[in-house]
């Protein structure tokens, strides 16, 4: 891999650790933080890296880091020789409590509600020393999986995506939210298309696949949805849900939350037939990294004990 003429055991091999952290971080502090390191040896390390490889390996760039054609090049092979060597060395060692990985999690700003008091509780018990990152799911986020922003996304499903891994936690159908008076509430449970569709919408753009899911299934039966409003957060609407007829419509667990948290508000199936699936979405290269296995079954189990812990919770209200 080194474009260096010196045999290997010559080479001070902690300097892949170090490029490593810098490919993963894109930041020298939060590397050396991550490496407990001071940034003055991250940088000297950097050095040296460029002088084996004869290459600059990364730049600065808008406040990053960004990696030359020969660092895309290199890098899988740096994080396999990095996450196979830790393996190594932690063969029969159990926990995370020396791990001070950033691990950054993709989600929608409801979504991430599910179970995050367990997901912290035992995230910080487990490795006390490593930082969780959330950041919103949104349409181009699967790229950031590709380019190591971001670690493991937890999204619904729309199709699949080439070259990533997609771990399925469930599939669920489609419910709506309203106010607790909404008229529509008047023909429960059996709410029509026509009664659906005689109201105003908010789309939910947080997560792109909801609403185009939704208007897919429409257009195909020749209808046509009337959205006045399309927003990113799902709890920035809510009090305008509370105080008017527009009709906000989700994946059902995340309605279950909802009610869960806003006794004002009611629900009721979606007369749409749309079906999702979702779960947790990653990159191959980060498949066999043991803090990142640890990681994302974290997320999954309290995804799955805290989603039947909420429909089991407001089952009684759903109207």
């Amino acid at each position: 891999m080194f474009n260096s003429t010196k045999p290997l055991h010559e080479i001070n091999l902690n300097l892949l650790v170090c490029l490593h952290a810098l490919y993963e971080e894109r930041n020298v502090t939060r590397a050396a933080h991550r490496l407990n390191m001071t940034q003055s040896n991250v940088s000297k390390s950097l050095s040296q890296l460029r002088r084996l490889m004869h290459d600059h390996l990364l730049y600065r760039e808008d406040n990053t880091l960004k990696l030359t054609p020969l660092s895309h090049s290199i890098r899988d092979k740096v994080a396999f020789i990095v996450q196979n060597a830790q393996e190594v060395f932690s063969s029969g060692v159990h926990g995370n409590t020396l791990c001070k990985r950033r691990f950054t999690l993709a989600a929608s700003d409801v979504s991430v509600t599910f179970g995050f008091p367990q997901l912290m509780k035992a995230f910080l018990k487990d490795a006390p020393h490593a930082i969780i990152s959330l950041t919103p799911w949104q349409e181009y986020n699967p790229e950031s999986l590709v380019q190591g922003k971001v670690d493991v996304a937890l999204c619904v499903f729309e199709d699949e995506r080439s070259g990533l891994i997609l771990d399925k936690i469930g599939s669920t159908e489609l419910a709506c939210i309203v106010h607790s008076q909404h008229p529509i509430l008047q023909q429960s449970p059996s709410v029509s298309l026509d009664d659906y569709l005689h109201y105003k919408h908010i789309a939910n753009t947080g997560n792109a696949n909801y609403w185009r899911v939704i208007d897919k299934a429409l257009a195909e039966q020749g209808y046509q949805r009337d959205i006045v409003l399309e927003i990113p957060l799902v709890t920035a609407v809510l009090g305008l849900v509370e105080t008017s007829d527009l009709i906000l419509t989700l994946p059902t667990p995340l309605c279950h939350l909802i009610l869960l948290q806003n006794p004002k508000l009611q629900m009721f199936s979606c007369p749409v037939p749309a079906t999702l699936d979702y779960g947790l979405m990653w990159h191959p290269r980060l498949d066999k990294d043991a803090d990142h296995i640890w990681f994302r079954k974290l997320v999954r189990q309290t995804t799955v004990d805290s989603i039947a812990h909420i429909m089991s919770t407001t089952k009684s209200k759903v109207a």
